[in-house]
């Protein structure tokens, strides 16, 4: 076998185990967006939302000021959500990147 047969062979092997470790990750990655797109699901929201608008008045804040205060709240909630976007996308999609061996087996099936 040939220096660039070994070497190619030894890519393939880091490619394989990559591929696997990517493979392993898939379950808890998915686990951990769907938590963080629960924790901002409209009803817990709205709920999380009237319940600081209700500390704010029952503390005293003037009405504007607490409504002020509260759109600002649910804006920089808003604004978590598209960072997660990618990570649900990630993982919704199947891997286009394959190895040689994993077509192979395919087309032998």
């Amino acid at each position: 076998m040939s220096k660039e047969e070994r070497d190619v062979e030894e890519l393939r092997e880091v490619l394989k185990a990559v591929s696997e470790f990517l493979k392993e990750l898939r379950e808890p990655l998915g686990d951990l967006v769907k938590m963080l797109t629960e924790s901002v699901s409209g009803e817990k929201l709205g709920k999380e939302v009237s319940m600081f608008y209700k500390s704010l008045i029952e503390s005293g804040v003037d009405q504007q000021t607490a409504k002020e205060w509260t759109e600002k709240f649910l804006s920089e909630k808003l604004k978590s959500l598209p960072s997660m976007s990618f990570l649900k996308d990630l993982l919704s999609e199947r891997p286009k990147i394959r190895h040689r061996e994993e077509e192979e087996e395919e087309e032998e099936e």
